[in-house]
């Protein structure tokens, strides 16, 4: 879902036609209007807010919620990485103690018979 959607709960292409019949009934309002084409278009503009917040509240009533919110894809994230270092740390471990068997091995008993 496009996060256009999720904050206006409507497609692009639908705040589109809502705002080109916005300007369409404005311009028609201030040409018929001969006195007062002020009052006309911010009615129209008013008229249209208003009529954008309730279609917007309406579209977000109906938009549904991420599967996983961004809490749960975090906790999976860090989940993943601990895994990650707990394989990490096992094999710096096993390389260390191949290093310490190489470098010192009078020191860690290997090799010398009882």
């Amino acid at each position: 879902m496009s996060s256009f959607r999720r904050a206006m709960g409507m497609d692009f292409v639908d705040f589109a036609i809502h705002a080109f019949v916005t300007v369409c009934a404005a311009v028609v309002l201030a040409g018929a209007a001969r006195e007062h084409e002020e009052v006309m278009v911010a009615g129209a503009m008013a008229a249209s807010a208003l009529v954008l917040a309730w279609r917007r509240q309406r579209g977000l009533r109906r938009v549904e919620p991420d599967e996983s919110g961004a809490g749960e894809v975090a906790a999976q994230r860090v989940a993943e990485l601990e895994g990650r270092v707990a394989e990490l740390e096992e094999r710096l471990d096993f390389a260390e103690r191949l290093l310490a068997r190489h470098r010192d091995p009078a020191r860690l008993g290997v090799g010398e018979e009882r």
